[in-house]
Parts: C-alpha cells; structure tokens; sequence
C-alpha cells in the first residue's frame, strides 16, 4: 500500500526584500501571490521519499542539507531520498547571489526550516493513495530564444521579425510530467508537476508571485475539486527556454495575461494526466 501526504508552507519575505533574476537589483513593493515550499511525501513501507517544489529562482546546497538533516531526524525519509526543486521564479524571495542581487542570509535559514517543516507536516499527514504516474505534450508556449544569425554569430532574443535570423539554434523540452495523489475517498490531495520553461513573464509586476506555476496550480485546484490541494511545480533545463516567441508577431509575452495563458495551458494538460486516475 502506497502513502502520501502533502504540505506546504509560506516562505513570503517581507516587502522591500530583494527580487533577484533581474541585471539589477529589485525590491519588492507588493505580493500578487503568496511563495511556498510545496511537499509531496510517498510512502511504499519499504521506502520513503520527499518532493518539494520552491518558488524560488533557484536554491542553495547549503538549504537542501540543512533541512535534509531536519527532515531525517524526525521523519522515516532518508536525507538522501529529498529532492527539492526551484520553480524559477524571477518574482521569488532573496535566495540567489547573481548579477547584483544578494542573498539574504535569515531567509535563507527560513526557507531551509519551511522545506523541512513541510516535509514533516506532509509525513505526518500521510494516508493511503492512489498514485497517477504520467506525461503529456505541450508545445505552444515555450520557445527557445537562441538563434542562429546571418553573419555566422547567434543572438539570444534577436527580436521579432528581424531578417537577419537564420534559424533556431536550440530545442525545447514540450513534455509534461506529473505525479497525482488521490485518497481513499476520492479527495485529490495534490500533485508534482514537471514542464521547462523560465519565470520571466512578471506575473505580480514588482510584487513576489511563483510566476505561471501560481495560475498551473490555480487550474489544477480547480478543476479536481480542491482549492487546498499541494501543487508542487518543478522545472526543467529551461535554461535557453522561455515564453517570448521570436517568430510570432503577436504582442511581447509578458504580464498577468500572459501568466494566466501559460500557466492555465500547461495546467491543462497535467488535469489530462490526472484525470486518467
């Protein structure tokens, strides 16, 4: 018999903390929506493991093992079966040292007792399932912003239209991916989701917001009839992959709407993998 239990717990800094993923230092004015350290455990009786998305731009090793070492002395999961994933978010908290952004040394240690805490809560909770293993398609929204150009060079967003392009000079990963927990009487309790693409559209404009995954989650809860439902969001090699469609002629892809259509897109299609349980 399989276990899950699921959690999540704020880890919203105060507003005028860093915002980092921006060439310059950000401070934040607002909170469109509130940041989290989503917790998925799974239990077999034999083994255990956590998963824990961050809506965060990325983490720290030094987070992981200090709340691995929490999550280890007062639950069954070994340190080495905690995988904790950052959404990437560039709306996150002050967790990255990059460009002229600083990390904040007591948010960091908040953020590594939240991962923990979580992880805990979720053991804790934990209850006979059904699991959903699956995967999906989803190639309208992500895009890689590298080109080839013209005169031998490449060009990372060469701009729209530009006729000196010569042709895409990197994939995208459109698979979906997730992992859905139902209880033995028929509540969702929550899901691990997978899809790659980077935080940047701005959801919460100078506000914290976990980015499109916040809207991924928003139409998950929803459609499986559970507004508390854990959506831990992890993401993939997004490292040259974003929203922004060179070849397209629509407006720039950035903002709430834009949020809402690639959130509430690839949310779609872990409902799909979902709803085969």
């Amino acid at each position: 018999m399989i276990q899950a239990g699921c959690m999540r717990i704020d880890i919203t800094p105060e507003l005028g903390a860093e915002m980092p993923g921006s060439m310059q230092k950000r401070f934040a004015k607002g909170v469109h929506d509130p940041l989290f350290a989503h917790a998925m455990v799974l239990d077999n009786g034999e083994a255990a493991v956590a998963l824990v998305g961050l809506d965060a731009l990325s983490v720290k090793r030094s987070i992981v093992t200090k709340a691995r070492e929490m999550i280890s002395e007062r639950t069954d999961v070994p340190a080495s079966h905690v995988m904790v994933a950052a959404s990437h978010t560039h709306n996150g908290g002050p967790i990255a040292d990059c460009f002229l952004s600083e990390s904040d040394p007591a948010y960091c240690e908040r953020v590594a007792q939240a991962v923990a805490e979580a992880v805990i809560q979720a053991w804790q909770c934990r209850e006979p399932v059904s699991l959903t293993v699956g995967k999906g398609f989803e190639d309208s929204v992500a895009f890689n912003r590298r080109f080839r150009m013209k005169d031998g060079t490449e060009r990372m967003h060469p701009g729209k239209g530009n006729p000196d392009t010569a042709g895409i000079a990197g994939p995208v990963d459109p698979q979906v991916s997730a992992i859905g927990a139902i209880n033995q009487k028929g509540r969702f309790l929550g899901c691990w989701a997978h899809f790659t693409c980077h935080g940047t559209l701005g959801v919460g404009g100078n506000g914290f917001s976990a980015d499109y995954p916040y809207y991924l989650a928003r139409a998950i809860q929803r459609v499986m009839g559970n507004e508390d439902a854990v959506v831990s969001f992890a993401n993939g090699a997004c490292g040259d992959v974003t929203q922004v469609n060179n070849l397209g002629t629509h407006e720039r892809e950035f903002g709430e709407r834009w949020g809402w259509h690639v959130g509430t897109t690839v949310g779609a299609e872990v409902i799909k993998i979902l709803a085969r349980m």
